[in-house]
This record gives C-alpha cells, sequence and structure tokens, in this order.
C-alpha cells in the first residue's frame, strides 16, 4: 500500500491543520500518512488532533524539519 505524502514545510496553523483534518479523514483502515512539519505550534496541535481521534502517530525529527507518520486504525 503506497504512503501518502503532505508537505506542510511552508505552512502555519491554522492551515496545516485544516490540511491534515481533510487529507486523514480520505484515509481507510491501515492506510498511512506522512506529514512533513516545520512549524512547531502546528505540529502539537496536529499531533494532539490525530491522537483524539484514534490515528497511530510516530515521530522523527531532523534539522529541517518534523515527519509525522499516520496510521489510522
Amino acid at each position: 500500500m503506497e504512503i501518502q505524502s503532505l508537505d506542510l514545510r511552508d505552512q502555519r496553523c491554522p492551515m496545516s491543520l485544516l490540511m491534515v483534518k481533510r487529507a486523514s479523514a480520505m484515509l481507510e483502515k491501515g492506510q498511512k500518512l506522512e506529514i512533513m512539519l516545520s512549524d512547531k505550534a502546528a505540529e502539537a496541535d496536529i499531533q494532539r488532533y490525530l491522537l483524539s481521534n484514534a490515528f497511530l502517530v510516530s515521530k522523527s525529527t531532523d534539522a529541517v524539519a518534523t515527519v509525522l507518520l499516520v496510521i489510522k486504525q
């Protein structure tokens, strides 16, 4: 199954959160979404939203961006 990707490094909250909500709503059970972020406030809001809506989230960070790997349960 292909992993969908969403590059939000140029976006800020609330637009980045809105885009994640739209993309995650389209996922089917077991599908994965990779989200690239650079805004720390957006990162916190997005993780909170995903976890409260029963998605599995793993996070990796480098000097340029944070990458969230999201799996719909």
